[in-house]
């Protein structure tokens, strides 16, 4: 699987726009710059690399809403730091046979993760926007369906919508 991912990621093209570069900068990634690439392969949004970060976007996608741009970049940074934490507490705890198997069973709510993260970062008015980008995306990627992805199925879809809908920024001070 990592030779087939490595090869997407070096047979795709680099994007340079200058619309590109500006939702990049308006995000502020805290980390190195990341790359952001497309590609014919995929059907959707891909996040790959640990130290060479890179997120792979599919060739035919229309990014030029900035909105829709913004909440695709930030669930793909999301699952980049997701799988920085995860790693490291593997390395941390590679003798714990219940850290290997946490670590296979966290890639069922890495997606919820990765929601939950965006939502908190953007402002409540956006959310519903946000979720309108995942529905927009499920029905894009039915359409042109190459390679098989848990975004697709529904149920999961469904989960998705309903937490970033009912999603409640918490304070650590109660009131």
């Amino acid at each position: 699987m990592h030779k087939y991912c490595n090869d997407i990621a070096e047979n795709s093209a680099l994007i340079q726009s200058l619309e590109m570069e500006e939702v990049f900068e308006s995000i502020k990634f805290p980390v190195r710059k990341i790359r952001i690439k497309t590609s014919a392969v995929l059907d959707t949004p891909v996040s790959y690399g640990f130290l060479h970060p890179v997120i792979i976007m599919p060739k035919d996608l229309d990014i030029n809403d900035k909105d829709t741009l913004k909440y695709i970049l930030l669930h793909e940074y999301m699952h980049y730091l997701w799988k920085i934490v995860s790693v490291v507490v593997v390395c941390i705890h590679w003798f714990n046979p219940c850290m290997w198997l946490l670590y296979w069973y966290m890639d069922k709510d890495t997606e919820i993760f990765c929601d939950k993260k965006v939502v908190q970062i953007l402002h409540e008015d956006k959310r519903e926007m946000y979720a309108r980008t995942l529905v927009n995306m499920a029905l894009w990627q039915n359409e042109s369906k190459i390679l098989a992805n848990n975004f697709i199925k529904k149920s999961m879809l469904k989960e998705r919508i309903v937490m970033i809908m009912k999603f409640k920024k918490t304070s650590l001070v109660m009131t």
